[in-house]
């Protein structure tokens, strides 16, 4: 039974979205467990805030402008508690538009000893709360070489491409840092070069960041599945050469949005990768909840409503039939997709769009 009613959300998502003809459904749910999110609010509960100064504009989410718009939510409880593991290799898995980048910015900023744009931050306090932390870095902000590979950046339409593409962007890479590498080499020998030779430039170990990981896959598989699978291939090489470079790397985090190459890949390349993309610790870790959409972009929800000559109450109703029924564990509430509301709020409630819960190019749920 549990069974038939997954395949059910599957085939909504497939094909009422494509269609048009459903609102947001919930991708990772849980059937039995879900709420009846339209009988939720309660009018006279209601409990608007202004924490958000201006809504960022499109394509203008960077950390630096949301933390100066008082517009970003603040998650680093959750990346405290991953960089104080001795763990070393992450992975989440969220749909798109869900706000992993912006995870990824704030993990880069971290690293790098930007210290200033965590001050109003719940790992700032953590930090200086900590006794042991002030005596270990007395002299400032811990900095490491960070790498930050964002594989949805390389365009290839077969694997040759795909293959040039990431030596090309791992020599840039490289040159952030003014190393040389030579990429008449393999993927996995300039990268063991890089990480090897950043670690000797600054004496500490390295941060990987990639961002998308399965991109060059999923875009591959529509037209050629062999060479989608050689991609396959390079990227269980790539994170194998990874795992074994564990003593020269400080953190690895991974984002992707699909699970099909997960098995192929990581169990059997690396597999000591904790993915904590249905990990109940870390369901919000991006995304909204309720309490944060209310509380950071009440005067926004308040405009729309008066727009629409509707109450705050019933535009909550309607964002949350849209944008805030992705539901990734079976305990956790509710999240809404953060590109999706602040594009809705920017339109004055005017666009109203499902989330595609397919990408047409790459004939994958997303």
């Amino acid at each position: 039974m549990y069974l038939l009613s997954v395949l059910v959300i599957v085939l909504l998502v497939h094909f009422g979205n494509s269609a048009g003809d459903f609102p947001l459904v919930e991708l990772y749910s849980f059937p039995q467990f879900s709420r009846n999110l339209e009988t939720q609010s309660n009018p006279q509960s209601l409990k608007l805030g202004n924490r958000c100064a201006a809504l960022p504009a499109a394509g203008d989410a960077s950390l630096e402008i949301l933390i100066k718009k008082k517009c970003y939510i603040d998650k680093t409880d959750y990346l405290y508690k991953m960089v104080k593991e001795t763990q070393i290799y992450w992975l989440l898995r969220r749909p798109r538009r869900f706000g992993k980048t912006l995870l990824v910015d704030t993990l880069e900023a971290y690293f790098k000893g930007e210290a200033r744009l965590f001050e109003d931050t719940n790992i700032y306090r953590r930090h200086i709360e900590s006794f042991l932390w002030i005596f270990k870095y007395r002299r400032g902000w811990p900095k490491h070489p960070v790498v930050r590979l964002d594989f949805s950046s390389i365009e290839a339409e077969s694997f040759p491409q795909f293959y040039h593409g990431l030596l090309v962007l791992l020599q840039e890479r490289a040159k952030d840092h003014g190393i040389n590498l030579d990429i008449a080499e393999s993927v996995g020998t300039v990268l063991r070069q890089l990480i090897e030779q950043l670690g000797q430039k600054y004496g500490r170990r390295v941060v990987i960041l990639i961002d998308e990981y399965d991109s060059p896959y999923k875009d591959i598989y529509v037209s050629n599945k062999d060479e989608a699978s050689q991609v396959l291939g390079t990227l269980q090489d790539f994170y194998r050469i990874l795992k074994g470079l564990y003593k020269s790397i400080r953190f690895c985090f991974t984002t992707g949005i699909t699970g099909l190459t997960l098995s192929d890949c990581f169990l059997s390349g690396a597999n000591n990768i904790r993915d904590i993309t249905m990990n109940p610790g870390y369901a919000g870790i991006v995304g909204f909840n309720e309490t944060e959409l209310t509380q950071y972009f009440g005067r926004f929800i308040e405009h729309v409503a008066n727009r629409k000559k509707n109450t705050s109450t019933e535009i909550l109703s309607e964002m949350r039939r849209w944008y805030g029924s992705f539901r990734f564990t079976v305990k956790n509430e509710p999240l809404y997709s953060p590109t999706l509301v602040i594009e809705y709020l920017r339109s004055d409630g005017a666009s109203i769009k499902s989330h595609s819960g397919t990408d047409r190019s790459s004939q994958f749920l997303t």
